[in-house]
């Protein structure tokens, strides 16, 4: 809870550097080669943040230091596994859809 005038301007100033992050990231994702799976790094951090967790809380949900978070998002997920990806998106209930399949030999 904002309690006074110090600690509005505070949130008011980290709310506009994560919008326009957010908006760099969006704008990169978008081009990116791996553009789909830039996409759910991007929602994993908006799902976490629209569900009220902390980093801390989304740490506790996994079982890793918050300072694990810290560092998958500080680089937007790059350092993190299929595996821990999949783990993310079940503890925020996102639901990924994707489909996968082998192109036949020879086929560019």
């Amino acid at each position: 809870m904002i309690t006074n005038e110090t600690q509005y301007r505070a949130t008011a100033a980290h709310l506009g550097q994560f919008e326009e992050a957010l908006a760099n990231l969006e704008a990169t994702a978008a081009q990116a080669p791996d553009a789909k799976l830039r996409t759910l790094e991007i929602d994993a951090i908006k799902a976490r943040i629209a569900r009220g967790w902390t980093q801390r809380d989304l740490a506790e949900r996994l079982g890793v230091a918050e300072q694990q978070i810290q560092r998958y998002e500080s680089t937007q997920y790059t350092s993190a596994s299929l595996a821990r990806l999949s783990d993310i998106a079940k503890a925020l209930d996102i639901d990924v859809r994707e489909t996968v399949s082998l192109r036949k030999p020879g086929a560019a």
